[in-house]
Formats: C-alpha cells, sequence, structure tokens
C-alpha cells in the first residue's frame, strides 16, 4: 500500500509539472504588420490568428494574442473609414484554410463539401466596447474546388452577432426575421466580384455563443441557391470588421467543428 501512494505521488508530481510546463510556455505576443499571423498552440497550429489590416496602412493596427488558447483583443488601432466604404480590417482566429495559409488539416475537418457536412458547429464569446464602429462576425468560405491559394470562387457566408455604428452588411435585404439555429436574422445579399456574399444579421445583439449551428446556416443559403451543394467549405473564421477605434475589441474561447 505505501508503495503504491508513493507511486500515486509521484504521478501527480509529473502531472503538475507537466501542467506548469504548458503554463510557462504560454506566450502572449503581440503583432502588428498588416497581415501579420500567430499559429496557437504552435506545436499543432489548430487555428490561427491574423491582424489582416487589409484596407488600412501598414502599421496602423495591433493584436495580442495568447498563443496556448487563440484568444486576442485589438491593443492599437488608429485607422478611421467612412461607414459608407469598406472596413479598415478583419482581425480574425480561423480553422481551415484562408487564402491558401492552412491550419493542421488532419483537425480541422475542412475542405468539406457542402452536400457530406455533418456537423459545422462553433462557440465563440467577446467582449464589445461601447465607442467605435465595427462589426463581430464569423466569415464562412465556400470554394468551387477543395483548394484555393487566392479568394475562394464560391460563396462568402457571414453571421452578424452584433455591430456598434451606422453600418450595415454589403448589398440589400432580402428577408427579415427569419428563424435560423434558433434565433431570429435579417438576411443581406450583396456580391464582391462574381462572388456571392449572403449575411445574417442577428435582430438580437449577442456578444457570446455557445454550440452555434453554423450548418444551418449553409443549408438555408443552399436552400436560397446562394451555395452550391458541390462547393466546399475550406474556412471558418471569427473576428471583428473595424471602420472605426477597434481599441478594446476582443475575442475568447473560440472554437469550431466540423465533420
Amino acid at each position: 500500500m505505501q508503495k503504491l501512494l508513493l507511486r500515486l505521488a509521484l504521478i501527480l508530481a509529473i502531472l503538475g509539472n507537466l501542467l506548469l510546463i504548458q503554463e510557462s510556455s504560454a506566450a502572449q505576443l503581440t503583432k502588428c504588420g498588416q497581415y501579420d499571423t500567430i499559429n496557437v498552440t504552435p506545436t499543432s497550429n489548430v487555428y490561427t490568428v491574423h491582424n489582416n489590416v487589409w484596407n488600412g496602412s501598414s502599421t496602423s493596427q495591433c493584436i495580442s494574442v495568447n498563443d496556448a488558447n487563440g484568444d486576442f483583443n485589438i491593443s492599437y488601432s488608429v485607422d478611421n473609414s467612412p461607414i459608407y466604404s469598406s472596413p479598415v480590417s478583419y482581425s480574425f482566429i480561423n480553422k481551415g484554410c484562408h487564402w491558401g495559409s492552412c491550419t493542421d488539416l488532419k483537425s480541422s475537418g475542412m475542405p468539406k463539401q457542402v452536400s457530406n457536412i455533418l456537423n459545422a458547429i462553433s462557440s465563440w464569446s467577446t467582449v464589445q466596447p461601447k465607442l467605435g464602429v465595427y462589426d463581430v462576425s464569423y466569415d464562412v468560405w465556400f470554394n468551387k474546388t477543395p483548394t484555393t491559394n487566392g479568394q475562394p470562387d464560391g460563396a462568402e457566408l457571414m453571421i452578424w452577432l452584433a455591430y456598434q455604428g451606422n453600418i450595415q452588411p454589403l448589398g440589400k435585404i432580402i428577408a427579415t426575421k427569419v428563424s435560423v439555429a434558433g434565433s431570429l436574422w435579417n438576411i443581406w445579399l450583396g456580391w464582391n466580384g462574381s462572388t456571392n456574399v449572403v449575411t445574417y444579421e442577428s435582430i438580437n445583439r449577442k456578444s457570446t455563443v455557445t454550440g452555434l449551428d453554423i450548418k444551418a446556416f449553409v443549408k438555408d443559403a443552399t436552400l436560397r441557391s446562394y451555395i452550391d451543394p458541390t462547393w466546399y467549405l475550406i474556412s471558418v473564421e471569427g473576428g471583428f470588421e473595424i471602420w472605426q477605434q477597434g481599441l478594446g475589441l476582443m475575442s475568447k474561447s473560440f472554437s469550431v467543428l466540423v465533420d
């Protein structure tokens, strides 16, 4: 019995040391480059965080990222864009392939042909400051083939959980108070070149979602003929489109399951 107790104590000590090593290996990193990225849990690369200042100056925004869990916040933001124009940036965390840059393919579940999607579920928590002009949104991308090194050529599906300021999704509103995934949404349709952009705008502001059924949005958009069932889901992203004053926006506990 004494030997067994000593062995259990040794095992517990080893486990405790492993936890300490894991905690000490986590780092809070700051990135300010226009297209800087950080791999989350670098050895497994399950998620990637992107600064993505695609419509602003190259040093106008910084993100602070915990590279162990992917939590990030906007730590510096100075560019402003008119509300009738495109946002300055879309800082986000993703799973899948963004413009040819991919997270670990074995764990991502993507690319996945739309007709073969069994589940696409996400949970996410955000902090939304009262000042600024921004939206808090998922950006879900579809390509006509399994891979692409550029912008996907199928469709872009956005899910606006909330927004601040006098902004609206791209295009025109085509349906109101539509029930999807247990909530009510207004649906907008626009185009980015020849690519469909369909946006589900939440009627009630959300800062946190748990087990959000992204497949339900894909199914609705497919039934409306905005997504073709032969196309491929290649990336699920969650982040902030920022027009003005993004300081203080925070993303926490982002997770996606696709199978």
